[in-house]
């Protein structure tokens, strides 16, 4: 299977051995600070938490006001706890100590009920310590009454690296750790085993992602990164060391990258890009259930990207993002202490990282027109498979405005359902078959997943080869200094021939653009295997509601109601064909017969994305491909094209791979 990496530059960062990592991001036991509160909140001044001194310089106003009689009228033990923090009310400090010594461990634990109980328990156990009432006896009956749930969470912290029941698993029970290390000897040997499976096994796992997901958005933020960020917050400020900036600097800034995953992946309307299986309800989104750990990360990275996308949530959703029980600390704890001013963040994001550029070489890429609500967002998808809620998608894009336009369905009902087959993805079919079914959730070290990537279950499934976004100056055809002007454009390449049924595809590589504001243009250089011909290739574009065809132009009609979306197969026409397919969502595929002799095919497809109803003669785009297939030119305003370089140049002097020039006149020869 043939490479493109060697013809991208090829950057090596030179990242810490595994043998340093296993010394550890958490420190030892020994290093852990003795003085209480020590998980989220200090008594001392110091940067690296939030002080008791700062929860108590917090304006008093009605808002706060608010909040505080919600929390006092909660149920949950962390929830009491800060009450008593905030107003030394005893009331408070004895509803959390009841709370706390009627938790118990389930006869069947499960991952849920370590995620929800231990976390909640390890702050209400820090916070409330110091307190008369809670002794050390019923300190001890409370270790007694969980002691079960947690080594049970100590247990499962021990699977697969990406799955969300692991991390939730490992990251309640750190934190439980963390609360009650020099208690007894069984809760240090509790802590030494949970910092040794993050340091040794799960942190190696995020960092090695640079931001990308290894689960679908949903499940991955809420159960993945979540938990994750909150065991790096709770040890950072229960060691006193600058975890954060060690993260930074020193292992790529994975975790800011994460934050950053969950800004660009959520969409106007509050929902997540339909990435594999997204739920239904508050967790296919960012409604209740992010801001308490989200605005805990602005605090710590001091973003101010993140800090913009924080007001922008609370414009929209109030106090409502706050729901209740757990949530409802992190208010006064975080966000009533971001000080950082807000910035918009850029307009595109890489997650994950480029073919010969350090782990992965895969991932994803988003890119929007602005930062407004009726925002264009154009994604990209090309990687590995991470575990069994990612689907066969691999090449697979998005486009959204004002509503879904080229989407994957946002349906889930049950893991490894129908959703995952490739037909239900904006990708390609190769003589009628998708990519080869995946599995694999397993894998409890990144060497056993590494070694899994091209060996035994094959989870090397895709590529990133190039990423660019910004701005691109107007040049004359002969490469001179054109007039004044640019081009706002996102461009993303992703090889995924390997992801298909091994012999099946030679070179599967696409590109796909994005020209600010409304125009999309995907190109696919694909070639059998070696020695043979090209079999039929199906494009397939999945649709909110079924589109009108146009067979002679080539062109699909389909929109949302706000607004719509136009594509063309250029520069030969094939007639697009429609049909339903995962319930209400419709298919529409462009289908390329196989042709005698033909071993490479170059296909070109631009969209147009406009509000209102699709107009009824729109303008068709004027598409050149080169004689070789390697070049192609595509209009985007009279007199002006974008020029795209394909994956193998033979013109002198080379030309740079994937490169894409915005050329005044594209009327010269080949």
């Amino acid at each position: 299977m043939p490479r493109y990496s060697s013809v991208i530059a090829v950057v090596l960062l030179l990242l810490s051995s595994s043998a340093g990592l296993a010394e550890g991001l958490i420190p030892p036991r020994s290093e852990m600070q003795t003085d209480r509160p020590r998980l989220l909140l200090r008594p001392a001044e110091t940067d690296l938490a939030v002080t008791l001194d700062q929860l108590g310089e917090i304006p008093r106003d009605a808002e706060f006001n608010r909040v505080l009689e919600r929390m006092r009228g909660d149920g949950d033990a962390a929830a009491q706890a800060m009450v008593w923090r905030l107003t030394g009310d005893p009331a408070a400090a004895d509803r959390g100590i009841e709370r706390l010594r009627a938790m118990s461990s389930p006869e069947q634990p499960d991952s849920f009920a370590v995620y929800f109980r231990l976390r909640t328990a390890a702050l209400a156990y820090d916070w409330l310590y110091g307190y008369d009432g809670f002794t050390a006896e019923v300190r001890a009956e409370v270790r007694a009454n969980l002691a079960p749930l947690a080594r049970w969470g100590a247990n499962r912290a021990h699977g697969h690296i990406f799955h969300n029941y692991i991390w939730k698993s490992a990251g309640a029970t750190a934190l439980w750790a963390m609360a009650v290390a020099g208690e007894d000897e069984a809760a240090n040997e509790l802590f030494d085993t949970m910092r040794d499976r993050l340091n040794d096994g799960l942190y190696p796992g995020m960092r090695y992602l640079r931001g990308e997901y290894g689960e679908s958005p949903g499940y991955w933020t809420l159960y993945n990164v979540f938990p994750c960020a909150l065991s790096v917050l709770a040890a950072q400020s229960a060691f006193e060391v600058d975890l954060i900036s060690q993260i930074r600097d020193e292992q790529s800034d994975w975790l800011s990258r994460q934050f950053e995953g969950i800004i660009f992946t959520t969409l106007p309307n509050l929902r997540y890009i339909t990435w594999g299986d997204i739920q239904g309800g508050a967790n296919g989104g960012v409604t209740h259930s992010v801001a308490w750990m989200f605005d805990a990360m602005a605090w710590a990275t001091g973003s101010p990207a993140a800090v913009h996308w924080s007001n922008w949530l609370a414009e929209r959703r109030g106090l409502r993002r706050f729901h209740r029980g757990f949530n409802l600390p992190f208010y006064f704890l975080y966000t009533r202490n971001l000080t950082v001013d807000p910035a918009e963040p850029p307009l595109g994001l890489l997650a994950g990282s480029i073919a010969g550029q350090g782990d992965p070489g895969g991932g994803f890429t988003v890119a929007r027109s602005d930062w407004t609500d009726n925002a264009t967002v154009v994604a990209f998808r090309c990687t590995n498979h991470y575990g069994d809620h990612n689907h066969w998608d691999q090449g697979s894009f998005f486009i959204y405005r004002n509503g879904h336009l080229a989407t994957d369905p946002p349906l889930y009902r049950r893991t490894r359902g129908p959703q995952q087959a490739t037909e239900g993805h904006n990708t390609l079919l190769i003589d009628g078959r998708g990519q080869r079914p995946v599995r694999g959730q397993h894998f409890g070290t990144l060497a056993e997943f590494k070694q899994n990537l091209t060996e035994g279950r094959k989870l090397d499934t895709g590529e990133l080869l190039h990423h660019f976004d910004g701005d691109i100056a107007l040049e004359t055809a002969d490469g001179e200094e054109g007039p004044e002007a640019t081009a706002s454009i996102s461009t993303a390449v992703g090889q995924f021939a390997q992801a298909y049924p091994e012999g099946l595809i030679g070179r599967c590589v696409r590109q796909v653009t994005f020209i600010r504001p409304d125009r999309v243009i995907v190109i696919d250089w694909l070639a059998a295997p070696e020695g043979e011909e090209l079999g039929e290739v199906t494009w397939q574009l999945i649709l909110p509601g079924e589109p009108e065809l146009d067979p002679a132009a080539g062109l699909i009609r389909a929109g949302n109601g706000p607004s719509h979306l136009l594509c063309w197969s250029a520069p030969a026409p094939s007639a697009p064909e429609a049909g339903p397919v995962l319930d209400d969502w419709y298919r529409a595929v462009y289908v390329y017969p196989a042709e005698e002799g033909r071993a490479e095919r170059t296909l070109v497809h631009v969209m147009a994305v406009g509000d209102g109803p699709p107009p009824a003669r729109p303008t068709p785009p004027e598409v050149t491909v080169s004689e070789n297939g390697r070049r192609v030119d595509v209009s985007i305003e009279p007199g002006r094209v974008l020029r795209f370089a394909g994956p193998a140049q033979e013109e002198e002097p080379p030309v740079e791979p994937f490169a894409v020039r915005y050329i005044e006149d594209g009327q010269d020869g080949d």
